[in-house]
C-alpha cells in the first residue's frame, strides 16, 4: 500500500465536507506531475489530505476507495474516489514539517504548487512521529 498527499483548498473543498458527505470523487488535477502521481493510486491507498491557503496543514487521513481512473467525461482528466479515515487532533503544518531536515527533499516543501505527491515509507515514519509528539 502506497502513501499520498493530496492538497485542496479548504474553501473549495475541505476535509470536514468531506466527513459530512461520507466520499467524494478526486478531480480536477491539472499539472502533468501530480495527474502522473494520480494514475497511480489503487485501491485502498492512504492519502494525507493537506488544506493549502492560510492554513497550509494536514488536517486529515483519506483512503481510495477504487484504483485512479479516466474521467468518462474527458478521457485525459484523472479521477480517484476516496473516502475519510481520520480527522487529526491536531494539524500538522508546512512550518512544522519544514523543521524537519530528512522532509527537505520531499515534494510538498520543494514543489509548492504539486497537488498530489507520494510519501515514502521514511516520510511516512517521519510524520507519523511528528503527530505522535503533539
Amino acid at each position: 500500500m502506497v502513501k499520498w498527499l493530496f492538497k485542496q483548498e479548504p474553501s473549495d473543498y475541505s476535509y470536514d465536507d468531506l466527513a459530512a458527505e461520507g466520499k467524494t470523487i478526486w478531480e480536477g488535477v491539472n499539472n502533468p506531475l501530480a495527474k502522473q502521481y494520480l494514475r497511480q493510486v489503487q485501491s485502498g491507498d492512504q492519502i494525507l489530505f493537506y488544506h493549502t491557503g492560510k492554513e497550509k496543514a494536514i488536517v486529515g487521513i483519506m483512503a481510495a476507495t477504487e484504483a485512479a481512473k479516466s474521467d468518462p467525461n474527458d478521457e485525459k482528466a484523472v479521477i480517484v474516489s476516496v473516502k475519510p479515515v481520520e480527522k487529526l487532533k491536531q494539524p500538522l503544518t508546512l512550518a512544522r514539517i519544514k523543521q524537519e531536515p530528512k522532509l527537505a527533499n520531499w515534494e510538498l516543501v520543494r514543489l509548492a504548487r504539486l497537488s498530489v505527491m507520494p510519501i515514502t515509507k521514511e516520510q511516512w515514519s517521519i510524520l507519523k512521529s511528528i503527530l505522535e509528539e503533539a
